[in-house]
């Protein structure tokens, strides 16, 4: 197991700057996923604490060794890729096996660190046979098996789950959990599926041209987003956001709404409260934050979504029970616990106090 720090890492292509001066610190053992948009840094990130690629300014350290210009090999990690990259021409013991034969180590110290791979990865039942005759689960699982058999000091996982259909991908998300409770290592995970991120991470960190939005526990970037970007970025469907003004006396005032008292926000400088579809609940018009007309209904089995055209044209999304009896054209009156409204300043910062 290993701790990873990034000290003001920074990667530009010719004029290009990808990542903008990054300060990280992974801790032993800690399971980390980058997530964000294509083109935010995120595999470039993973790529340079690999050694893949040449960092343009910045420090990288493992274990508190400065490795920056240390080549991959000498930096004792492990990284499982998009594609599987496996010989076709192998059995799944020898694509298991090849790093160690090429270490030279020798044959009975193999056969341990094979099948323990393989039991771990449920692929005992495998071994004798070639790629060709695997799912796309199970090749996944193999590669995955490559790695865990050298003993690295952290794991690196590019999108490993992306060429896999969803049964697949949830299957392969249970066994990586596993894997990482069982083994304790430190991982680093990139995807751009927040599903993955939100159920496999110790923490994650948002991305968005090369910086660092916020780097939090799940449930805290879900919960206190500190920006705009992360508060849309992170939840399905996103969050509904809404034009407000605020005064010093903790009073909003929601363009073509009410006004809230909010002591728990700095108000005199809102500009935007934010409210998740699942946060919003169909009420009487006495009681409505908010109001509007159903322009289409999503039915997605145990939860439908409305999207609602409020009176100045703006949408908004409302997750609903499936079976709610919602139609189309119906007007609806919505309201929310205070404590789900979320406020941000003209830059889109969080102003919770």
């Amino acid at each position: 197991m290993a701790s990873i720090q990034l000290r003001q890492v920074k990667k530009t292509f010719g004029p290009v700057n990808v990542i903008q001066g990054i300060d990280l610190h992974i801790n032993d053992g800690e399971f980390v996923v980058f997530v964000g948009p294509s083109g935010c840094g995120k595999s470039t990130l993973l790529r340079l604490i690999a050694g893949l690629e040449q960092v343009s300014a910045g420090y990288i350290l493992i274990d508190g060794n400065d490795v920056t210009h240390a080549p991959p090999y000498d930096r004792g990690l492990s990284m499982v890729f998009q594609s599987y990259a496996l010989y076709p021409h192998m059995s799944v013991y020898d694509n298991i096996a090849f790093s160690l034969r090429t270490q030279g180590m020798d044959k009975g110290s193999i056969a341990r660190r094979v099948d323990e791979a393989a039991r771990m990865l449920q692929l005992g039942d495998y071994l004798d046979r070639k790629p060709k005759a695997l799912s796309g689960g199970q090749r996944q699982r193999v590669a995955i098996g490559r790695a865990v058999v050298r003993n690295p000091s952290a794991f690196l996982f590019d999108e490993p789950l992306s060429n896999l259909d969803a049964a697949l991908r949830a299957d392969t998300r249970l066994e990586i959990a596993r894997l990482h409770k069982q083994l304790g290592s430190t991982m680093v995970y990139v995807t751009h599926d927040q599903t993955e991120a939100m159920t496999l991470a110790d923490r994650i960190v948002v991305l968005q041209g090369g910086r660092i939005m916020q780097a939090n526990t799940p449930y805290d970037l879900y919960e206190r987003p500190d920006n705009t970007f992360v508060a849309e970025f992170i939840g399905s469907p996103k969050m509904n956001l809404m034009a407000c003004a605020g005064d010093s006396a903790q009073h909003l005032h929601i363009a073509n709404g009410p006004t809230l008292e909010a002591p728990a926000f700095h108000c005199a400088t809102a500009h935007q409260i934010g409210i998740r579809p699942e946060h919003l609940s169909l009420c009487g018009a006495d009681t409505a934050l908010l109001q509007g007309s159903i322009e289409q209904i999503e039915y997605l089995g145990a939860d439908s979504c409305l999207h609602v055209k409020r009176e100045d044209g703006s949408m908004i999304t409302v997750r609903v029970a499936g079976r709610s009896r919602c139609a189309p054209g119906e007007t609806v009156h919505l309201t929310a616990a205070l404590e789900s409204v979320h406020v941000f300043d003209v830059a889109g910062q969080s102003l919770r106090r």
